[in-house]
């Protein structure tokens, strides 16, 4: 449980880090993809089924996940520490109901169930940002939702999309281990 841990540490590092100094330079139309928010959502999506865990550390998960991203993003990317963290721990509680409500009988989650719970995070990750940042003066929350927030969706989307068949790839090669074998 430790190396999980500690390499899911590392790798919102790294992601923080890449974000900050190699995506910058692929930006289109000034918009440069947080791959920082991907890393999580993926990270919310799927390791629910990864590791196994019950619902009662769900909780737990969720709230390692969010304060480990806030903290990075926070560090690397937005002025204020604990907003980033608020925002991503808001975004991590109302996924996990989302998707315990949305499991499938076979423990799978279509791509469609995918895409679409990572375009309704990500605009109301962008909204607690927008409306924390600029708490105080409302004219300028109103201008936040412009064609930069979309083509930034639609951006990040894509790269999620990505993350999402590399995961697909990668668990049909990966059988489950654990289960009894009777004939081959």
């Amino acid at each position: 449980m430790w190396k999980g841990i500690s390499a899911i540490v590392i790798l919102f590092y790294i992601f923080a880090l890449l974000q900050n100094s190699f995506f910058v330079h692929f930006n289109l139309f000034g918009v440069v993809p947080d791959i920082v928010f991907i890393l999580y959502f993926s990270c919310a999506f799927f390791l629910p089924k990864i590791f196994h865990y019950p619902d009662r550390y769900g909780i737990f998960w969720t709230t390692f996940l969010a304060v480990t991203a806030g903290f990075f993003s926070g560090i690397f990317l937005y002025p204020n520490l604990g907003l980033s963290i608020i925002c991503f721990v808001v975004v991590g509680f109302i996924l996990r109901q989302i998707q315990l409500s949305l499991l499938r009988k076979d423990g799978r989650y279509p791509f469609l169930y995918f895409l679409s719970l990572f375009i309704i995070s990500l605009l109301g990750y962008y909204l607690l940002v927008g409306v924390s940042a600029n708490f105080l003066t409302p004219p300028k929350f109103l201008v936040f939702f412009t064609s930069k927030t979309i083509f930034s969706v639609i951006y990040d989307s894509v790269l999620a999309v990505i993350f999402f068949y590399i995961y697909d790839i990668f668990s049909k090669n990966n059988p489950n281990t654990r289960q009894l074998k009777l004939f081959r």
